[in-house]
């Protein structure tokens, strides 16, 4: 998986969600019209049981440095919601146009022991069908 630029602080918010028994992180996203955005994050100790569905990521869910030696500290300020968003737009946004004109919508699974990000995307297209008629009066 390749991870943002700021591969450091991706993977120390990787290693704190394992941590706290976080092995999925999903979400739902759509978009249409020139905007698109993440609309919902979902974590998972296992695929076919829901851990947490947050709009927030859980007060719980702590950083230890000691833990982690090798990785940078995220601060509480640093782990939020959007920290887990950025860890999937950099994906998002290099795989089919989901976010401009009619849009689309779709899902995503990162698998934080294998390292691996599946996602599901649709996208919407106006189909135009052209007819022409000729009618003697």
């Amino acid at each position: 998986m390749k991870m943002s630029k700021n591969k450091e602080k991706d993977l120390a918010i990787m290693m704190t969600l394992l941590h706290n028994g976080v092995n999925y992180v999903g979400i739902t996203y759509s978009g249409g019209g020139d905007d698109g955005a993440i609309d919902e994050i979902f974590l998972f100790n296992k695929l076919d049981e829901e851990f947490i569905q947050t709009g927030e990521l859980p007060s719980d869910i702590s950083y230890n440095k000691e833990d982690y030696p090798n990785t940078v500290t995220v601060d509480d300020k640093d782990f939020n919601n959007d920290a887990i968003e950025n860890l999937f737009y950099p994906h998002l946004n290099n795989i089919e146009d989901w976010w401009n004109n009619d849009g689309g919508y779709g899902s995503a699974v990162l698998d934080l022991q294998r390292m691996m990000l599946e996602i599901d995307n649709h996208t919407y297209y106006t189909e135009v069908h052209d007819h022409h008629n000729s009618i003697e009066l």
